[in-house]
């Protein structure tokens, strides 16, 4: 899961929503890729975001009865530049796959790799259809890209694309929504 955050608040709702997933998906915190924008290395964003990270690990990861310690990072998300992303991505993706390539030897129609946004070619998410194709292709993929509220996924992660899915609405959707709309498709067991 990459979400593209513009916003501090935004992923203190985040970090709650993958943790409401736990019991689904043991993996979404610890696989939540933080994109921050680049102009935000100057900005002093990343402390900001490591400040939400450490409030939520300090506060709710330990009101669950567990003992949250340093060598506990892997249950949390990675933070990151865009201008860093696409090279963890692919790096995660043959990690998951067993590969050892770089993103120069990679090609996105090895992986299945989704934008949930406004495409042409998008599936659309029926929450009347649980069986649709696009709440498969959510089942099935190697990563899901949420991209900014305001520009949508950088070009740089959207040149990985092989598949969207858009969520039909009348309005435009926050971030937040938009992720937990997708979850319940991806980790719905009906």
């Amino acid at each position: 899961i990459v979400a593209c955050i513009e916003k501090p608040g935004n992923l203190h709702r985040i970090l709650m929503l993958c943790h409401q997933y736990r019991h689904r998906s043991t993996s979404v915190l610890s696989n939540l890729i933080v994109v921050m924008p680049d102009e935000g290395e100057r900005s002093g964003l990343k402390q900001l975001f490591q400040g939400a990270i450490d409030h939520f690990r300090g506060t709710i990861l330990n009101q669950d009865g567990a003992s949250v310690h340093d060598s506990d990072e892997d249950c949390l998300p990675t933070l990151m530049y865009e201008g860093e992303a696409v090279p963890l991505l692919w790096s995660r993706l043959h990690q998951h796959n067993g590969k050892q390539q770089d993103e120069r030897t990679s090609s996105p129609q090895e992986h299945s790799i989704i934008g949930i946004d406004l495409h042409p070619n998008a599936l659309t998410l029926s929450g009347y259809d649980y069986a649709s194709q696009a709440q498969l292709a959510l089942m099935n993929a190697d990563a899901v890209i949420f991209g900014y509220e305001s520009t949508g996924i950088p070009r740089n992660i959207d040149d990985m694309l092989n598949n969207w899915v858009q969520i039909p609405s009348r309005s435009s959707i926050n971030l937040v929504a938009a992720m937990s709309i997708i979850f319940d498709a991806m980790f719905s067991t009906s």
